[in-house]
């Protein structure tokens, strides 16, 4: 009855007329190289998922889980877009194989070697252990994994990513660029500017990282190491 009484038809009509938009559009794109059209589609759906305007519109069954329920939309529909209409074959998507699992664990182990240190010494990160029971630990890597790390990397990894490697042709410039957008999307995380000017440095640093797991790994190594960093930020680190 919950879900019923949250239940909008504006909401609706207004994210399935979204979805056939971009899906539409992406269908009728002929070229290979990602365009204008390409890069409308991103916009459009990552931008107010991002800003939180789907929220706005809906905030999920019951007025809750609202991250949740468009995080899952932004990715279905850029699965069907890219996927199945553009049949783009930059996204990593593939069976996970043992090199993957080595790369998202080498990564991870990098990233903590390189920023646990300077966070700890800023104040950007704190030793504050929270250790979770083992349900509430898998749980909580499953969203982080399905709901934050899957969204994030597929747009700015298996799109953004290698889009901007094809354009520049260069592809340590290409992960560069999508690693500095990927930590300007962080600016609005902080309310006070120092504050957001070192997350978003930290978060493009995390950023290549994850790019490079892409990179060697494909989707699923990046998408583990994404929700790897995230899971030991919010159960031992976090500020």
């Amino acid at each position: 009855m919950i879900v019923w009484a949250a239940f909008d038809p504006y909401a609706l009509v207004i994210a399935v007329g979204a979805a056939i938009a971009v899906l539409a559009a992406l269908r009728g794109v002929r070229q290979a190289d990602p365009n204008a059209t390409d890069v409308l589609a991103w916009l459009l759906l990552w931008i107010p998922f991002d800003l939180r305007w789907w929220n706005q519109l809906y905030g999920g069954p019951g007025g809750q889980y609202g991250y949740e329920f468009w995080a899952t939309y932004v990715t279905g529909v850029a699965l069907l877009g890219w996927g199945l209409c553009r049949r783009s074959p930059t996204l990593g998507i593939r069976v996970p194989r043992a090199r993957d699992i080595m790369v998202s664990l080498g990564a991870l182990l990098t990233l903590a070697l390189l920023l646990i240190p300077p966070g700890l010494a800023t104040g950007f990160l704190q030793w504050n252990p929270s250790p979770p029971s083992l349900f509430h630990g898998a749980s909580l890597f499953g969203t982080l994994a399905l709901t934050v790390a899957l969204p994030e990397e597929l747009f700015f990894r298996g799109l953004l990513q290698t889009w901007c490697e094809r354009w520049t042709g260069r592809r340590w410039l290409g992960l560069l660029i999508a690693s500095l957008a990927f930590g300007l999307m962080h600016w609005n995380n902080r309310p006070d500017l120092a504050e957001k000017v070192i997350y978003c440095v930290f978060a493009s640093f995390a950023g290549i990282g994850y790019g490079l797991a892409f990179r060697y790994g494909g989707l699923f190594a990046s998408v583990m190491t994404h929700a790897s960093v995230n899971w030991i930020w919010q159960v031992v680190l976090r500020a």
